[in-house]
């Protein structure tokens, strides 16, 4: 199971933050303290009763005097979400971006230090391969942006290199992209190099931060993949940022939040990815506005499926 650091967690959130997360309103009745009706769903007791619930903000803890008993900031998110601790400190961590030591996957502390930069840059790419051009539409002058290109030696050779960044501008890995249907089939569609941890990264978040602009008046446009951030960025989206799939990781988020709080879903239309968006959705939408868009009726299910206009009304 993950590690989760509580204590550090109680000790990076008050309970006024808790408090006003759920929107709960109180009466100071001396100095650290409240007190007013308890909020929590499952009480049993009077509700009129407007001194039952207790806070001492200074402790940052709680108390229920007639049911629901009391304890910390953990206590009282896992009994207002009739949940347990542990998932009442995964909350905490989404809603509030706490630095800590807690991780979505199963990897130790030990072993998430972040995806350390390349020490080299792939040489001799050719950015006119017909994948690239015809395939999916691309100009040179995108395929020359993003840096991509078709790989003729090294680990990559035969696949199309995508060169990925962090939120920083270095570089930290190169995907590969299978060509055609036999070499997917055979090898994956990508290939992503041993110990890269995409998790901890957003595609072209790097370039998005310097449209300041565009993100301070649309936020974030968020899909899934390499090719829908190209053929976007193509159309003028300069504020469109990739997951690399379809999970929301807690250090993506933190990336996204830390950017803006304004989103718009556009991940693709087929049965997984709707299910996806529901779940980015619940996540983003505790702390943000987030706009999810719908696929028209059609064969189109994909971002890069669209030409220039249907995407604008799309949008």
């Amino acid at each position: 199971m993950p590690w989760v650091d509580y204590r550090h967690i109680k000790a990076s959130v008050s309970i006024e933050k808790v408090l006003a997360r759920y929107n709960i309103q109180l009466k100071q009745t001396a100095e650290h303290h409240l007190a007013g009706a308890c909020p929590i769903p499952s009480h049993a007791g009077d509700r009129s009763n407007k001194t039952a619930f207790h806070v001492d903000t200074k402790k940052n803890v709680f108390n229920c005097f007639t049911h629901c008993g009391g304890g910390n900031i953990l206590d009282f998110v896992a009994k207002m979400e009739g949940c347990e601790i542990r998932k009442a400190a995964e909350l905490l961590n989404e809603w509030f971006l706490i630095e800590t030591d807690m991780f979505p996957t199963s990897e130790s502390p030990a072993d998430n230090k972040g995806n350390k930069p390349l020490s080299f840059e792939l040489k001799g790419l050719k950015p006119k391969h017909p994948f690239l051009l015809k395939e999916k539409g691309l100009s040179l002058t995108t395929v020359n942006e993003f840096g991509a290109g078709f790989c003729s030696k090294g680990l990559l050779a035969g696949w199309v290199a995508i060169p990925i960044h962090n939120a920083k501008g270095m570089l930290v890995a190169y995907v590969g992209r299978a060509v055609n249907s036999t070499q997917a089939e055979l090898e994956g569609k990508y290939k992503f190099p041993p110990g890269f941890q995409k998790s901890l990264e957003i595609f072209n978040l790097h370039r998005v931060l310097k449209e300041k602009e565009a993100v301070k008046k649309y936020g974030l446009i968020i899909v899934e993949g390499f090719f829908g951030v190209m053929k976007l960025w193509e159309y003028g989206y300069k504020n469109v940022v990739a997951l690399m799939g379809k999970e929301l990781s807690l250090d993506q988020l933190k990336l996204l939040m830390e950017t803006t709080n304004i989103f718009t879903l556009l991940l693709d239309g087929d049965e997984p990815g709707r299910e996806a968006s529901k779940k980015i959705e619940e996540k983003l939408s505790r702390s943000a506005f987030v706009r999810v868009i719908e696929y028209p009726e059609g064969p189109k299910r994909k971002p890069a499926h669209f030409e220039k206009e249907e995407l604008k009304t799309l949008l």
